[in-house]
């Protein structure tokens, strides 16, 4: 089978779920392309991009910088492959005229398909999907089109209106939601619930030896992985462990992760004067965040918005105790009260309490530990997960 997965930038640090899709369908003798707008330019980089050879299968659609280069080069295109393709062409011309800015990054866009001859395209992102969906109605592929939803095009969608997705709504074969409560946004949006199917991002268990907790005896280390952005809470975490501090609990809090938010959440830890407490790691590839894992007491998800929260499943795989919000898909990709403690989104004292309650009560760690894995293994398995996901593809084709 011959798949293209579209993505926005790739490949990206923290998307691994993007990755692991891409090569779960290679190791099962899949041929998979890559469309990609723009390079993500990440210094660090999963080593799984080097392993099977990624960009090399990927091509990249964003427009030249300067508005003349992107002009005669989308002309050129016009010129060489407009006779081949003049329905496509045609339609994208058409469509232009109300906005002719966008005829260049249409044209660009629309090339990796020309010669694809895909059985599948599979987008990640709303947004994404989207462009997948204008490219699909100007007839540049007529291949099943397959949408997975994440944190972010829910977002993108609570902000400007569930309607932004209509036509990938109406045009999409199916649409995968990473969780029931994304799902259920995705219905109140406007999509038709028979197209909407929850599909999780799972784990490769096998990178994730489990080890029974050992409650420490002295300084707690809690550990948070995420992008420095405002809807990951990290400033709701860090005022948390500063309450933890001011109730005389020796903790170290390091945070895994970078983005815009760096400089403001140095600036707290300053003001709050807790510098010996908490660590900005700044980003890390996802063998080194497994040793983070293994070196944490307690995982800290102090997110605001959240699809499900994959480090979760990480971190459960491990065997670490988690303290989260209740914040989107947590509480499904946990065992609320079993293998988590949960707390309101944004509410820095009962996050410092559910720490505090885990700390005081040692002896519930082991259950903790062991129930977050058989969560983990029952539902998140990334082989089961791609095994599934190919055959909802063959029922498609």
């Amino acid at each position: 089978m011959k798949v293209c997965v579209m993505a926005s930038a790739f490949p990206t640090l923290s998307e691994t779920f993007v990755l692991d899709h891409i090569t779960g369908l290679i190791d099962r003798g899949h041929s998979v392309g890559v469309v990609a707008n723009d390079d993500a330019g990440e210094e660090l980089q999963q080593s799984s991009v080097g392993e099977y050879d990624l960009r090399q299968r990927t091509q990249y659609t964003k427009p030249p910088r300067t508005r003349q280069r992107q002009l005669l080069d989308a002309a050129k295109i016009l010129l060489t492959r407009g006779p081949e393709h003049p329905t496509v062409f045609g339609r994208i011309l058409a469509d232009a005229a109300h906005d002719p800015k966008t005829v260049a990054a249409r044209t660009f866009r629309v090339v990796p398909f020309l010669d694809g001859d895909w059985d599948v395209v599979h987008s990640h992102f709303g947004p994404v999907g989207n462009k997948a969906a204008a490219l699909k109605q100007y007839g540049a592929f007529d291949a099943p089109l397959l949408t997975s939803f994440h944190g972010w095009g829910v977002r993108r969608g609570r902000q400007e209106g569930g309607d932004i997705y209509a036509e990938l709504f109406e045009t999409a074969e199916l649409l995968l939601a990473n969780s029931r409560e994304t799902r259920e946004s995705l219905v109140a949006f406007g999509a038709p619930p028979e197209k909407v199917r929850v599909h999780h991002v799972g784990i490769d268990l096998s990178r994730f030896e489990y080890r029974e907790p050992e409650p420490p005896d002295d300084e707690v280390t809690l550990l948070s992985v995420g992008r420095l952005v405002e809807e990951k809470g990290h400033a709701d975490g860090i005022r948390a462990v500063h309450r933890l501090v001011e109730d005389d609990l020796d903790v170290e809090y390091r945070i895994v992760g970078d983005g815009s938010l760096a400089d403001d959440l140095r600036d707290l830890i300053e003001r709050l004067g807790i510098e010996n407490a908490v660590t900005l790691c700044g980003a890390k590839r996802h063998e080194d965040v497994r040793a983070e894992m293994r070196d944490a007491d307690v995982f800290f998800l102090p997110s605001r918005s959240e699809g499900l929260g994959r480090v979760l499943l990480e971190a459960q795989a491990i065997g670490l105790p988690i303290v989260a919000t209740n914040a989107g898909g947590v509480s499904e990709g946990v065992v609320p009260g079993e293998s988590a403690r949960l707390a309101p989104a944004g509410d820095v004292p009962a996050l410092a309490s559910a720490v505090r309650e885990i700390v005081d009560d040692p002896e519930v760690w082991g259950e903790m530990a062991a129930t977050g894995r058989r969560h983990v293994e029952r539902e998140f398995d990334l082989e089961d997960l791609n095994d599934e996901l190919v055959t909802l593809y063959a029922s498609l084709t």
